[in-house]
This record gives C-alpha cells, sequence and structure tokens, in this order.
C-alpha cells in the first residue's frame, strides 16, 4: 500500500487580507475627520429651500390678496391700464383722429379714476370727481386740470369743436400729468 504524502496544514485566512485586487479608479477622498455638516457650502445650501419656501409663500398671499381684495386689484392694475390707454390715445394723434382721441382719453381717464377710488368707471364725472377728491387733499391746481380735462372731452366729443393736433397733445400730456401726480401721491 502506498503511504498518503503528508499534508501540510495551512492556516486559513481570512478573505481580501492576502490578496487586494487592482482599482482601476481610487473612488473619492476625504481627509480623516472631515463630515459634511462642516462643510460651508452645504450649510449655505440648507438655506435655499427655506428661501423658496417663503418666496412661494409670499407669492401666494399676494394671489389671495388679488383675487379677494378688489379695491387692491383695481388700484394695483389702474397704471397699467391708463398706459394702455396713453398709448391707444398716442396712435390715435398721430392718425389725426380728434374725435375717438378724445374718447380714448376720456375713457383712460375714467378708467383710472374708477380704478383709484374703488368707483363705478361709468359714473365718473367732473361733479364726482370734485366731490370725491376734494376731502382728499389734492392740489387745487390738479383738481383743476382734471376738471378742464373733462371739460375738454366732452367739448370735443359733443359739441364738434375744432381742436388742433397741437392742442391734442397738450391733452395728451396734461392726462399724463395728471396720471403721473397721482402714482406719485396716495389718494
Amino acid at each position: 500500500e502506498n503511504p498518503r504524502p503528508p499534508t501540510r496544514s495551512v492556516p486559513e485566512e481570512p478573505l481580501g487580507k492576502d490578496i487586494l485586487y487592482i482599482k482601476e479608479d481610487i473612488g473619492t477622498l476625504h481627509r480623516k475627520g472631515e463630515y459634511l455638516f462642516n462643510n460651508r457650502f452645504f450649510i449655505s445650501l440648507q438655506v435655499v429651500p427655506l428661501l423658496l419656501f417663503f418666496l412661494a409663500w409670499f407669492g401666494y398671499k399676494e394671489m389671495n390678496r388679488l383675487q379677494t381684495d378688489t379695491r387692491y386689484a383695481r388700484q394695483l392694475s389702474a397704471p397699467r391700464k391708463a398706459k394702455a390707454g396713453i398709448l391707444k390715445a398716442q396712435q390715435y394723434l398721430d392718425r389725426g383722429d380728434v374725435k375717438t382721441f378724445y374718447d380714448v382719453l376720456f375713457t383712460t381717464l375714467q378708467e383710472y379714476l374708477g380704478d383709484k377710488l374703488h368707483l363705478a368707471s361709468q359714473g365718473i364725472t367732473s361733479s364726482v370727481i370734485d366731490e370725491h377728491l376734494k376731502d382728499r387733499n389734492v392740489p387745487a391746481g390738479v383738481l383743476n386740470a382734471l376738471l378742464e380735462m373733462f371739460k375738454e372731452c366732452d367739448m370735443v366729443r359733443y359739441a364738434s369743436a375744432g381742436v388742433g393736433k397741437e392742442q391734442m397733445r397738450v391733452s395728451l400730456r396734461r392726462l399724463e400729468e395728471i396720471i403721473d401726480h397721482f402714482q406719485r401721491n396716495r389718494v
């Protein structure tokens, strides 16, 4: 009988201690003891969600106020409507269409004052303006310009008064000054 060759006893090694595999990429290196919560960029980035939350919250509040507070919404939209009316009037001035020009001026003034004073726009006349603005400390010069504007618009629209382009330019400038005064001063 053949004797068995002697066997050697090799101690069992834990896996991965003897042979290291070749790494193609060493990965990201971090200093020992460096943590994410100590990173200044990371900490400053935590403010962004908070800012976004507050922006969304204020935006929601503003939209809600615009939908529920008609006085506020009308006062906010008044300058935009007035600017559109002035541009439209300028087009009719360039064409020389006197009646339509003064119709647009009158409508623009009516709507602007109606929105600013929170009154029905179609009901705005010189007497209503006189009644509502005297109590609000509007300067006499502005009140006179307003009343003059209403008279001029009514004369041209209903009495067929002859008006040249220069007078139309003066009327448009007066309307712009009136609107500018009300925008700068709280009424």
